[in-house]
């Protein structure tokens, strides 16, 4: 069941595979919290070293997500509640505890966002930046 739930998952929303297996949508979010979970707890960052950053918003009313992209491999590596300098700081604990080093963060491509140069100034000193459009 399992299988067929992360399957699913992967294109339907949470309600619609509950109400196709007759199972609670809370059941159908915890399966794919246990999976995915453990799945990112065997990331390993150590070869990431070009990033992307950009937000998005994430509901009405100015709620931005952070997502920061892996550029090599095109794989979305952090998300997170914001679009402060502050990302950068989650992100970088996250990229250290899955065997990333600071220091081999070498390109980053950004809007011009302040907050975003700041904190790549501040957590990735070796990094050049990019601006996108």
């Amino acid at each position: 069941m399992d299988a067929l739930i992360m399957s699913m998952a992967q294109s339907m929303q949470m309600s619609e595979i509950a109400d196709m297996i007759g199972e609670h949508d809370t059941r159908v979010w915890r399966v794919v919290k246990y999976y995915v979970d453990d799945a990112r707890s065997r990331e390993d960052f150590s070869d990431v070293s070009i990033i992307g950053i950009d937000e998005t918003s994430s509901a009405k009313g100015h709620k931005y997500v952070t997502l920061v992209v892996d550029f090599a491999t095109s794989k979305v590596i952090h998300v997170c509640r914001g679009k402060d300098a502050l990302t950068l700081s989650s992100f970088k604990e996250e990229y250290q505890a899955h065997r990333g080093s600071p220091d081999k963060i070498t390109s980053v491509c950004c809007d011009m966002s302040p907050a975003f140069i700041g904190g790549i100034w501040t957590e990735f000193p070796n990094a050049s930046i990019t601006f996108d459009k």
